[in-house]
């Protein structure tokens, strides 16, 4: 469509400037430009502007894309789910401690109820290792999340081991045991780290961010007291 509108205007043009010719004879001789000319040269300006205001287009498939400045890739923006750990053990728990001990204790351990629920126990653990607290994603974390992440995996693969070799009830009532301590821990230091657990009861050095905020959050709290003292005066 726009070679026939290119067309037709050079025709025109062309014929505007033979009908001027063929009126008057110049006083001086002027080459007219054939239709040739005429069509590369506006050629030749239509490509220019076109070139200016055409939009970029989005090639699919491809990743050229660069990351903006402050933004972070996926692979960085990934981290390990400790809240989903948590979930992880207390699933794990009511399998063994609360259904699988009590067939055991009436059924025996080769139970198929008993043999069930450590099975399911072993794939919540599985599930857990490798995408909530993946190695990768753990390395994201903050330092107190990060050890507490750790724990929580080195704790996981030491209970399968030990789901796949129960062989007495006095095993399993081990293994739930077990279970049931480090869920306990999990879960108490994260909610106490996320309810402002003191700094010297955290166990290990601070980074300098987190001594930052933990003086902003003590700053805020003197802040916030004096100015409740001072809207009752």
């Amino acid at each position: 469509m726009a070679k026939i509108k290119a067309q037709e205007v050079i025709q025109s043009a062309f014929d505007m400037v033979a009908s001027a010719a063929s009126k008057r004879k110049p006083s001086v001789e002027v080459e007219v430009p054939s239709v040739d000319d005429l069509e590369a040269k506006f050629r030749q300006i239509y490509l220019t502007n076109t070139a200016k205001t055409a939009p970029e287009i989005e090639i699919v498939g491809k990743t050229t894309q660069k990351p903006k400045q402050g933004q972070i890739s996926a692979s960085q923006s990934e981290v390990a789910c400790i809240p989903c750990a948590i979930g992880h053990f207390s699933t794990c728990s009511g399998l063994v401690s609360d259904e699988a001990v009590r067939f055991a204790r009436r059924h025996g351990i080769h139970h198929d109820e008993v043999i069930d629920r450590l099975c399911a126990c072993d794939a919540q653990l599985n599930a857990m290792e490798r995408r909530d607290l993946a190695v990768e994603k753990i390395a994201n974390l903050e330092p107190w999340q990060k050890e507490l992440a750790i724990y929580a995996q080195n704790q996981s693969a030491d209970i399968r081991h030990k789901l796949n070799n129960i062989s007495t009830a006095e095993d399993l009532e081990a293994v739930s045991l077990q279970i049931n301590e480090v869920h306990r821990h999990i879960a108490r230091e994260w909610h106490q780290h996320k309810r402002g657990k003191p700094m010297e009861d955290k166990g290990y050095l601070p980074t300098l961010e987190e001594a930052q905020a933990e003086a902003a959050r003590l700053a805020q709290k003197k802040v916030e007291k004096l100015w409740k003292s001072q809207e009752k005066k």
